[in-house]
């Protein structure tokens, strides 16, 4: 198809599988594209959320978690729907600070800390 036609979908990929016909079987798999993206969605946002909930329970030095669960819901929830107003804004949004904001949480700071741990010495092995 070219980069030209590919650069103009919101969704490469999900249109790219929907092109997929072998042996007059296997066709139309977006369905299963779509269940195994949405699930792994929603593996990804349950454990961020639950590191949330346990995190500011620990920072509030609370027993336990199940206080906080409704209301960092209710915030997330409202912040969800303030955050963008269509996919459009998303994707500028994402284009233009989360890669930038992503390089340094998974780049930069690793390597930093790698660079301290081996400045102290904690990389060796310990007997």
């Amino acid at each position: 198809m070219g980069p030209e036609v590919t650069a103009g979908w919101f969704f490469p990929t999900l249109n790219g599988v929907r092109m997929i016909h072998l042996a007059n079987f296997l066709e139309r798999m977006d369905a299963f594209i779509m269940v195994v993206w949405v699930s792994g969605d929603l593996i990804k946002i349950s454990v961020y959320y639950w590191a949330a909930v346990l995190g500011s329970a620990q920072w509030l030095k609370l027993k336990d978690y199940k206080p906080l669960v409704l209301p960092v819901e209710v915030i997330l929830l409202a912040l969800s729907i303030m955050a963008h107003d269509s996919v459009m804004d998303l994707f500028v949004y994402t284009g233009t600070f989360v890669s930038p904001v992503l390089a340094i949480f998974e780049v930069v700071i690793p390597i930093l800390l790698l660079v301290v741990a081996m400045i102290r010495g904690q990389g060796k092995k310990q007997n």
